[in-house]
C-alpha cells in the first residue's frame, strides 16, 4: 500500500503488453485501458498509502477499546513514547495510529469570552476599578452598550470600505483568511504526539538489518541463487500467459512476477480481481504466493540464523520494558512507560516474530530426497484461497520498476538495458533492480538446500498471515489485583499475553497453563525463554567478523 520511487517516471502497461504485443486485447479490456491508478506520482513515491493510514487507524481504535484502561489515560510523552524508523512513511503510519488511539483534545472558541475559555490579561489597578464600576450597570444597560459599539465598529469598517486606496483603511478581522478559517473552531482535533527517530544508519533497535555488515553481504548473497530459483517458477507460467496475451514474442520470468505484483496492487489496493488477476488460475496464484513465501523465509527468518538473531537488540529491549512495567507499584507517580509504541517495517517484525519462535516450519525431508521431491511442484491440494482475499500487497516499488523495464526494452531480448535505475529497497528481488538479471547473475542454491516447506496453502509460514500490510504485534503484561496474595500461593503475579496481529498466539516453549488461559505466560518463566536470546553482545558477535562466519556456515 505504499507506491515505489519508480512511479515518479511514470509508465502505461498498454506500452508494452497492449497494442505493441499482445493481439487479443480484445478479450482483455481492462489491459487497453489501463492507465496508472496514481497522480502527483513523483511526491507520492514512498509515501504513505491513504487506505494504508485507514487501516492503521482501525487498528488502534480495535487496540483502544480492547485496553480502556491505556487509552483512557491522558498522553504525556514519557508514559506513551511513540518511536518510529527516519522513513516517512513510517512516521506516517505512527501518525495515523496515535490520532485514533489517543482520544481527541478539544480546541478553544476563539469567539468564547467567558474568563474559562479565554482568560482576560492582567488589569492594572484603574482597569479593574472601571471593571468593577462596570458590573454595577444593569443587565440592560450592558446589553444596549455593548449594541451601540458594535454598530459604531460596523460604521467604522464601512468607513474603511470606501477609502479606496487609503492606507488607514483596514480590513475586516478574517477578511484575508481563506473561508474555513473563519468559521471558530469548536471540533475535536487530534492529539498532538512526539515521535522519536534515530539515523537510518544508526538504529540497531529498529532497523537492525541496515547496521549489520555480515547480515548485507549475507542477503546480497541470497538474493542472488533466489533469483535463479525464483525465475525457474515464474517461468512455468509463461507458456499460458503467452497465449492468454497473444504475445509475438516470448515472454519474461520477471515479466510474469510483474504481471503478478499488478494483480495483488489491484486485488489490495483496487479490490478489483477482474484485471491482471483475470490471467492467473487459482493454482498459479497459490505457486507464486508460495514462490514469495520461500523468497521472505530465506532472506529474513527461519532460512539462516543470521536473518532472526540481529533482532536480539528489540526483544531485550521488550523484556526490559516488561520487568520495569512489573517492578512499577500501582498509581506510582514515576515508573515504566504505560505502553511504547514502536513503528518499523516488515523487515523488522519478521525478524523478532522469528526469534521468537513463531510460525515456524516443520524440518524439511532430508537433502537425499528424489529430484522430483526436489523441484517442490504444485501440490495437488486445491487452492483454498481466493485472490479476492488477498491479505498483502508488496510495495509499489517492485511492480513499477518491473513495468518500467516492460515499457523501456522497445521489443528487445531480456537481458538488454542499463543497470543506471538500480534501486536499493529491502523489498525489491533480482528481476527489480533497475534491468533484468543476466544468467551468470544467479549462482546455484547451496548444496542440498531445498524449501523449508512444500506449496500447501495449508502451511504455517504464509507471508500473508505473518506481514500483511499493517501487521502488528503486542506483548501485553497483566498483573494480578491480589498480586501479593498470589506471590503466596504460588500463583504467578504478572502475566504475558502475546497478539499477533491482533490475535492471541501461544509463546512459543512456554507451557504453563494459568487460571484455564493456556495461552498466557508466567512473566518469570518468559523472562527465562528469553535469556539466551538477547544477550548485550549479539549484534555485535553476528554483525563482526565471526557474524560474517556465522551467516557463510549457516
Amino acid at each position: 500500500m505504499c507506491i515505489g520511487p519508480a512511479l515518479s517516471r511514470g509508465f502505461d502497461i498498454r506500452r508494452h503488453l497492449g497494442t505493441k504485443d499482445a493481439r487479443n486485447t480484445a478479450q482483455l479490456p481492462w489491459l487497453r485501458n489501463w492507465t496508472a491508478p496514481f497522480e502527483d506520482v513523483g511526491l507520492m513515491g514512498g509515501e504513505l498509502h491513504p487506505i494504508g493510514a485507514d487501516e492503521l487507524w482501525g487498528l488502534a481504535y480495535r487496540l483502544r477499546r480492547r485496553f480502556p484502561s491505556l487509552s483512557g489515560q491522558d498522553y504525556l510523552p514519557k508514559r506513551f513514547p511513540v518511536v518510529s524508523t527516519q522513513v516517512a512513511r513510517t512516521a506516517a503510519s505512527a501518525s495515523a495510529f496515535t490520532s485514533a488511539f489517543f482520544p481527541g483534545v478539544r480546541s478553544a472558541d476563539p469567539e468564547d469570552d467567558s474568563p474559562a475559555v479565554n482568560p482576560a490579561p492582567p488589569s492594572s489597578v484603574a482597569a479593574e476599578a472601571t471593571v468593577a464600576a462596570a458590573q454595577e450597570a444593569t443587565e440592560e444597560q450592558w446589553q444596549q452598550g455593548r449594541q451601540e459599539a458594535a454598530l459604531a465598529v460596523e460604521a467604522e469598517q464601512q468607513r474603511g470600505r470606501t477609502l479606496q486606496g487609503d492606507s488607514s483603511a483596514k480590513l475586516r478581522p478574517y477578511d484575508d483568511l481563506d473561508e474555513t478559517l473563519r468559521e471558530p473552531s469548536s471540533i475535536r482535533r487530534p492529539q498532538a504526539v512526539a515521535i522519536s527517530m534515530a539515523p537510518k544508519d544508526a538504529d540497531p533497535l529498529l532497523r537492525f538489518f541496515d547496521v549489520c555488515p555480515a547480515y548485507a553481504q549475507h542477503d546480497e548473497f541470497t538474493e542472488r541463487w533466489m533469483s535463479g530459483w525464483m525465475q525457474g517458477n515464474w517461468s512455468r507460467l509463461t507458456p499460458a500467459l503467452e497465449r492468454k496475451l497473444g504475445l509475438v514474442r516470448p515472454m519474461s520470468p520477471c515479466e510474469v512476477e510483474a504481471l503478478w505484483q499488478l494483480c495483488l496492487l489491484e486485488a489490495g489496493v483496487e479490490g478489483r480481481v477482474d484485471g491482471a488477476c483475470s490471467l492467473f488460475e487459482q493454482e498459479d496464484a497459490l505457486l507464486l504466493e508460495w514462490v514469495d513465501d520461500v523468497h521472505l523465509l530465506e532472506t529474513q527468518s527461519y532460512g539462516a540464523p543470521i536473518n532472526w538473531q540481529i533482532a536480539a537488540p528489540l526483544l531485550r529491549d521488550a523484556a526490559a520494558s516488561l520487568r520495569a512495567a512489573a517492578e512499577t507499584r500501582p498509581g506510582a507517580a514515576e515508573g515504566a512507560p504505560a505502553a511504547r509504541l514502536l513503528f518499523a517495517h516488515c523487515e523488522t517484525l519478521v525478524p523478532l516474530a522469528s526469534l521468537l519462535g513463531l510460525f515456524r516450519p516443520p524440518e524439511p525431508d532430508p537433502a537425499d530426497a528424489s529430484p522430483q521431491e526436489v523441484a517442490a511442484a504444485v501440490s495437488a491440494t486445491e487452492a483454498q484461497r481466493h485472490l479476492l482475499a488477498a491479505e498483502s500487497v508488496e510495495d509499489l516499488g517492485v511492480v513499477l520498476q518491473g513495468l518500467k523495464d516492460l515499457n523501456g526494452r522497445d521489443g528487445s531480448a531480456p537481458g538488454s538495458g542499463s543497470g543506471s535505475g538500480r534501486l536499493r529497497d529491502e523489498d525489491l528481488h533480482a528481476c527489480y533492480k533497475g534491468r533484468p538479471p543476466s544468467p551468470g547473475d544467479s549462482p546455484p542454491p547451496p548444496p542440498g538446500w531445498r524449501p523449508m516447506f512444500p506449496n500447501d496453502d495449508g502451511r504455517l509460514f504464509k507471508g500473508a498471515r505473518i506481514a500483511p500490510y499493517g501487521a502488528n504485534m503486542a506483548i501485553v503484561l497483566y498483573r494480578r489485583r491480589e498480586a501479593a496474595a498470589a506471590a503466596g500461593s504460588g500463583r504467578p503475579a504478572h502475566l504475558v499475553r502475546l497478539l499477533y496481529n491482533e490475535q492471541v498466539v501461544a509463546v512459543p516453549g512456554c507451557s504453563t497453563s494459568v487460571d484455564g488461559y493456556p495461552l498466557d505466560c508466567d512473566l518469570e518463566r518468559f523472562l527465562e525463554l528469553l535469556q539466551d536470546k538477547t544477550a548485550p553482545d549479539a549484534l555485535e558477535r553476528w554483525c563482526g567478523a565471526g557474524g560474517g562466519q556465522a551467516a557463510a556456515a549457516s
